[in-house]
């Protein structure tokens, strides 16, 4: 009995994955004039930070990537195919890199000092209400109906 649904990974591992999506995007910087540097490539595969440079530079390539696969056929091991299988639970710099272009959203701003303790305090407390108005809801809701 053979089931359509499953699908077995072209990879060995996400790991893999990333680097074909790398490799892809590597040979797109040099089709552009723009090689990446193995240090590049290695913060790319990676997690953690990268600057705003590189990043906005892969931003560019990957978009240029999406446009020259949708006139190809589905190749699992192209790099939209390579990014379901590198994505699967892990989250490298450029599976992110690729799900903001794919979504077209700018990252979030990374919030350092007063500004995160502030916005940490504010998530905080307004888990705190969100508990307490529910505790109020179930005993108004027990003076109500007269619940035991």
């Amino acid at each position: 009995m053979k089931v359509s649904w499953i699908r077995r990974s072209p990879f060995r591992d996400q790991a893999e994955a990333a680097r074909r999506m790398i490799e892809i995007l590597a040979c797109e910087a040099a089709r552009a004039g723009t090689p990446l540097t193995p240090e590049e490539c290695e913060t790319l595969v990676g997690e953690g930070t990268m600057s705003e440079e590189l990043a906005a530079r892969a931003r560019v390539l990957i978009q240029r990537i999406f446009e020259s696969e949708k006139a190809t056929k589905s190749d699992p091991r192209n790099f939209g195919g390579s990014m379901e299988w590198a994505s699967d639970g892990a989250s490298s710099n450029i599976v992110e890199l690729t799900y903001q272009v794919a979504d077209g959203l700018q990252p979030l701003p990374r919030l350092r000092g007063w500004a995160r303790v502030k916005d940490t305090v504010a998530l905080v407390i307004c888990g705190m209400v969100a508990v307490l108005l529910m505790c109020g809801a179930v005993i108004a809701a027990g003076y109500i109906f007269h619940w035991k």
